[in-house]
């Protein structure tokens, strides 16, 4: 059969933003690997793999067993290590990886995000895996600090791997006014609330927002995970919170839902000239498509990205959201430039080197 790989990442729940890292993942690994194994609820119909459920302790054993008859695991992109809910939900990875480690099989971060650690930033075993990786290729330099101070080494800085994945598509420039909204639910840094006066906040004043508002075209609602089952992570809450308060029933937030299908978000990006996103992804295409961009900062990673191609006065933090803020950075966008590849291009180099990290 060839060499096999483990995939570990946050597929099968109805993420664009996920799903788009599994299929550059198993673009980028697909020469080096004959077969793949990735974690997921549902099955995803990839070519030369398939997916495995982590739902009990059953499964979790069969996870083990995956890893131990692997040749390699690959943390896929991302914001998987890191611990928001539960200090025991990283843990569990950790064993995993320790018994990858103790079997002899390397550990490779493809452009990952690290952290926030609410509860295991000092942890011995985190150190233990973080110094065993073999390829620590992450997105951004907030994770390789962090990745350093946990345990001493350096990591690469690459882009998110969407960029590279994403990067030769063009879309053409459009001057039409129309934003793309791509907003998801939010509460606390730790996600133990399902509900805050924070996003009771957020939602009065996005509705404020669009009253104002004199362009009636401009509430594309751009639906990254479709999510109405999940409390904590729901695109469509948001806009169908937002439409209650919205006093025009023309105004409304109109609902597009995307699917990993490229045709389908080329056209959806195609339709608008700026994209309003706190979906990571949402900015990620918006930047490789050449979009302007004004981001709502709910984690560190969306204002991380934003800063690394020098757009860090277009970042609103989710607590100080308000539309007068909204307004004023809309009003500033004709003067907004930016260059994604070339920020990147040190990154990108090394994703395209013809050399591969897998021997």
């Amino acid at each position: 059969m060839g060499k096999k790989a483990v995939i570990l990442g946050w597929y099968g729940h109805d993420n664009l933003g996920d799903e788009l890292l599994l299929d550059s993942t198993l673009k980028f690994f697909g020469k080096r690997f004959n077969y793949f194994k990735y974690q997921s609820p549902v099955n995803l119909g990839k070519d030369n793999a398939i997916n495995f459920t982590l739902e009990s302790k059953t499964d979790l054993i069969k996870l083990i067993f995956n890893v131990i008859l692997s040749d390699a695991i690959i943390l896929g992109g991302g914001s998987y290590m890191r611990d928001l809910s539960s200090k025991n939900s990283l843990r569990v990875k950790l064993i995993v990886l320790f018994f990858a480690i103790i079997t002899f099989k390397p550990i490779y971060f493809f452009g990952s995000g690290l952290g926030p650690y609410s509860f295991n930033r000092h942890s011995k075993l985190l150190k233990f895996v973080y110094s065993k990786v073999k390829f620590p290729a992450v997105r951004d330099k907030k994770s390789a600090q962090l990745y350093k101070e946990i345990c001493g080494k350096d990591a690469l800085i690459v882009p998110d791997s969407v960029i590279w994945y994403l990067s030769e598509i063009k879309v053409d420039p459009i001057t039409n006014g129309k934003i793309g909204f791509a907003l998801r639910e939010w509460h606390d840094k730790n996600m133990l609330e399902s509900t805050s006066s924070e996003y009771e906040s957020f939602i009065k004043e996005l509705a404020e927002y669009i009253n104002n508002s004199q362009n009636e075209s401009q509430s594309l609602a751009i639906v990254f995970q479709n999510s109405l089952s999940d409390k904590f992570s729901c695109d469509q809450k948001v806009y169908l919170d937002a439409n209650k308060l919205i006093t025009s029933k023309e105004n409304n937030f109109n609902l597009k839902e995307l699917t990993p299908d490229l045709k389908e978000l080329v056209a959806t990006y195609s339709e608008v000239e700026v994209i309003v996103g706190m979906r990571l992804h949402s900015l990620v295409i918006g930047a490789i498509f050449g979009k302007k961009l004004i981001a709502i900062s709910y984690d560190p990673k969306v204002r991380s990205f934003m800063e690394s191609i020098g757009l860090g006065e277009f970042v609103i933090e989710f607590e100080e959201f308000n539309a007068n803020k909204l307004s004023e950075l809309i009003a500033k966008l004709d003067k907004q430039k930016y260059n994604l590849l070339q920020n990147h291009k040190e990154g990108l180099d090394i994703l395209n080197k013809e050399y591969s990290p897998i021997s």
